[in-house]
């Protein structure tokens, strides 16, 4: 494969990266079939030859100039249970060369549901791009932060010569209550009918039209 590349000639590196799938998903179809293989052993080659793959699909996205973006109805990215809402993932083909069967495809955390996904129209080349807008309702009751992997990840797959390419995105979604409350500070010493000047309480409703209750403890109220 190395000897085929040539650093000015778009299609035969693309090939050429192309060719490196071939190999690579045939070896894996060798070991998958091959009884003799101890299965710890065919489990660490498979795992070699699954980056490898990943390795493949890079190359062939930067050299083809794929693109591939997702974006949402909610600008902020938040969503809250039960919310449905809408995204857009957006495949480009910015090179030189046409592919051939692009998909789309979610895989969303428990507790989401995606809606039917339309076949996007072919891509040809010289900078086209082609899109699917696609219903998704939020749910679960895991809050996403700064440590939380994002709900949804989308793949656009593409065919060249035969061989599958996928691309992947994940959009900034963002999982939160309908009503959060914020109390600044968070603790304080007063005398019993005093008035704290510097308790102030903040609710926030989240894409929800619904009306909400403040309940406090008894004996105290807010001003």
């Amino acid at each position: 494969i190395k000897a085929d590349y040539e650093p000015l000639d778009t299609r035969s590196a693309g090939e050429a990266a192309i060719e490196g799938l071939r190999l690579v998903d045939s070896a894996i179809a060798a070991v998958q079939g091959d009884n003799e293989i101890d299965g710890l052993e065919r489990d660490d080659v498979l795992g070699l030859l699954g980056n490898k793959r990943v390795d493949f699909e890079n190359v062939a996205n930067a050299i083809f100039a794929i693109g591939f973006d997702v974006t949402s109805d909610e600008a902020d990215g938040k969503v809250v249970p039960g919310q449905v809402f809408s995204i857009t993932p957006r495949f480009y083909n910015r090179g030189e060369m046409d592919v051939a069967n692009v998909s789309f495809a979610v895989e969303a955390e428990a507790g989401w549901s995606v809606g039917a996904i339309k076949a996007p129209a072919e891509v040809p080349a010289g900078g086209k791009d082609s899109s699917s807008k696609i219903a998704v309702t939020a749910g679960g009751s895991s809050w996403t932060d700064a440590f939380s992997a994002l709900p949804l990840t989308v793949t656009a797959t593409w065919e060249y010569n035969g061989v599958s390419v996928p691309v992947r995105f994940s959009p900034d979604l963002f999982l939160v209550p309908a009503v959060t409350i914020n109390i600044q500070p968070e603790s304080s010493l007063i005398k019993k009918g005093e008035t704290a000047a510097q308790l102030l309480s903040r609710v926030c409703k989240q894409n929800t039209p619904d009306n909400f209750h403040l309940s406090l403890l008894l004996g105290i109220d807010l001003l």
